[in-house]
């Protein structure tokens, strides 16, 4: 027995020591393995570096973007998707079911953010988006569901088509799963689609009966596209209008490039980079109209339907609790809480920016939404939507909750 009593300290310390090793070592998976998210973009954090939050946004449609995204999960696991357009479930969703159903229940039990940050921060472990080249932060935009008065059929005034998904155009993946849209040849073989010039310019589609709609301009064509979303108002023979919504369909697969970056780069008056100042140096440049369109070789094809707007993850977007994200960083159907500003009207002056808080979801892609913490907010169709899609571009953080016990 003393012998006993002398080894008992030994023994206690031992499986103390046992015990302290795997909770490190857990903490330490848990760190690498981040649910379905690269761990070599996002950090762990201890709570005391989560932001001070600032209540935004609506609690009720945080909650429903939140049950369209766990709708979607479960048909991504059944096969079939039953809206958006595309049956096929998108590659780029990989839901953390466990994170995402805890997030909804919890926001259902409370009636306020800061009740529903703080209980967050309990039962989740919480990693931030390591940003553009390291820096922590990365790029915040906005974009909206603008309206579009146009014809579907050709008139002296809407005379510029906007066009369904051509036949010959498929979405593959490449190995890291991601969506790659390509041309199916005649003779079966996969390559390239037609440019922006090819479709517009040498008009590789026309008579090929895939005009949907006709708009009443160049520039009213490019910002559908930039946007991927948009209301088509039709006028009736009563005055009335007809609201359908053109919905993002398919894109060619090449690559984008700004416009107006472009524009900015050659060093043009900025009275010009905006949607109006565009029409405005086309009619001042006449001869300047295809060499800036073509600039990007990008161009997206479109559905008509009564649905609301669509994202890439094939569900509903919300307005603000819906992001454009960069798959490979974030999978589509993650939510998020960023940390940025937004732009607020000031009739006395130059537009301000207020700090902000929200809680998202990942639902959405962009050709120009590329790496870590490079966020687009949706905003909606509203006046403020059109305003802060048109002024939001700052520089923010992103925050990723997992639930502990699916972090590991």
């Amino acid at each position: 027995m003393p012998a006993l009593k002398r080894r008992l300290p030994v023994v206690v310390a031992s499986v103390l020591c046992i015990i302290s090793l795997t909770i490190y070592c857990q903490s330490l998976l848990a760190a690498e393995s981040v649910g379905p998210v690269p761990a070599s973009d996002w950090d762990l954090i201890p709570e005391a570096e989560l932001p001070q939050l600032t209540p935004d946004g609506s609690l009720a449609d945080f909650r429903l973007a939140l049950q369209r995204q766990l709708e979607a999960c479960r048909e991504y696991e059944q096969g079939t998707v039953t809206r958006c357009g595309d049956p096929t479930p998108p590659p780029e969703a990989k839901c953390n079911r466990p994170t995402l159903e805890n997030l909804a229940q919890l926001a259902k039990q409370v009636s306020t953010w800061s009740e529903f940050y703080s209980k967050s921060k309990t039962d989740f472990m919480w990693y931030r988006s390591t940003g553009k080249e390291g820096s922590g932060e990365g790029l915040f935009t906005g974009y909206n569901n603008p309206s579009f008065e146009g014809s579907l059929v050709p008139t002296s005034k809407y005379k510029f088509p906007v066009y369904a998904k051509p036949d010959d155009l498929v979405k593959t993946t490449d190995p890291s799963g991601q969506t790659i849209w390509r041309r199916r040849m005649p003779d079966g073989t996969l390559g390239s689609y037609f440019s922006r010039k090819e479709i517009d310019v040498d008009k590789a589609l026309s008579g090929k009966g895939l005009e949907i709609a006709y708009l009443d301009d160049l520039v009213s064509v490019l910002r559908l596209h930039i946007e991927g979303t948009g209301n088509l108002r039709v006028k009736q023979k009563n005055g009335s209008f007809r609201e359908t919504t053109l919905n993002f369909a398919a894109k060619n697969g090449l690559v984008g490039s700004s416009v107006f970056t472009y524009l900015k780069q050659k060093g043009v008056d900025k009275k010009y980079l905006s949607f109006d100042g565009l029409r405005q140096y086309f009619k001042d440049f006449p001869d300047e109209v295809w060499p800036t369109l073509t600039v990007s070789k990008s161009y997206v094809f479109f559905r008509l339907t009564d649905e609301p707007p669509c994202g890439t993850a094939a569900v509903h977007l919300t307005p603000g609790h819906s992001i454009a994200v960069d798959p490979k960083s974030l999978p589509l159907g993650a939510v998020v809480l960023f940390d940025t500003q937004r732009p607020v009207e000031n009739s006395k002056g130059p537009i301000q920016y207020v700090r902000f808080t929200r809680f998202a979801v990942a639902q959405d892609t962009g050709g120009a939404i590329l790496g870590p913490a490079r966020v687009d907010v949706y905003w909606g169709s509203d006046e403020y939507a059109e305003f802060a899609a048109s002024n939001m571009k700052t520089n923010g953080k992103l925050y990723l909750p997992v639930l502990k016990s699916s972090a590991q």
